[in-house]
């Protein structure tokens, strides 16, 4: 039974490569790109936290659907997001990582200033106005 499974995610994975190999090669379009990257930095909603579920839905989903299990990626039910833009377009997704990374560290800065800012309370507000 678990060796099915893995042959089934197998070719899970190489058909949601060969299709976006094919709609980017009908389409022309930069829509698939841009879908994937929304996904990658909205990934919540494609999070399942029940082994059963994820068994039964997981062809549903346009991405992994959260069973975490590190590095080993033959037990992943989709292509990582990552592996999906690099097989579409490896310098666009270069771009993407590297502009995700720049937002993130700015935005993890920011969440520092305000907590910085709610723990000196009014001293916080005096503080940057002088």
């Amino acid at each position: 039974m678990a060796s099915a499974q893995l042959i089934k995610h197998s070719f899970n994975r190489q058909r949601e490569l060969l299709a976006d190999a094919t709609s980017v090669q009908l389409t022309r379009s930069p829509a698939i790109m841009e879908t994937l990257q929304a996904i990658h930095q909205d990934s919540l909603g494609s999070r399942l936290t029940s082994i059963a579920d994820i068994n039964g839905l997981s062809h549903f989903f346009f991405a992994s659907s959260g069973a975490d299990l590190g590095d080993v990626s033959w037990f992943a039910t989709h292509p990582s997001l990552a592996e999906r833009m690099s097989a579409i377009n490896a310098n666009a997704y270069h771009d993407f990582a590297v502009q995700v990374a720049k937002e993130k560290r700015i935005n993890q800065q920011k969440i520092k200033e305000i907590y910085e800012q709610r723990r000196l309370g009014d001293w916080g507000v005096i503080k940057a106005n002088s």
